[in-house]
């Protein structure tokens, strides 16, 4: 199964999980902080992201006790945007 991670539409806060913005850094691979099922932030600086979204290996939340441990796809990974919004 993989689960599907969307960009906020106006690339602003979305208190909701399942949501992921772009992290650009001069020099460095693109990369993305996803919300996991439960809210938590995760960065997938440790990922390799495919340019249709498909995520790395499967991410896990290094929140203690979340158990969230999926394969996932960001949503319109194609068109991202530069540098770090609010989730």
């Amino acid at each position: 199964m993989c689960i599907t991670i969307f960009h906020p539409a106006d690339g602003g806060y979305d208190p909701r999980p399942h949501r992921w913005l772009a992290d650009r850094c001069p020099g460095q691979p693109d990369t993305a902080i996803v919300k996991c099922s439960n809210g938590h932030l995760i960065v997938l600086d440790q990922h390799k992201i495919a340019e249709d979204g498909m995520v790395t290996p499967k991410v896990a939340c290094p929140k203690p006790g979340c158990g969230f441990d999926e394969h996932i796809q960001l949503a319109l990974w194609y068109d991202r945007v530069d540098g770090i919004r609010a989730l």
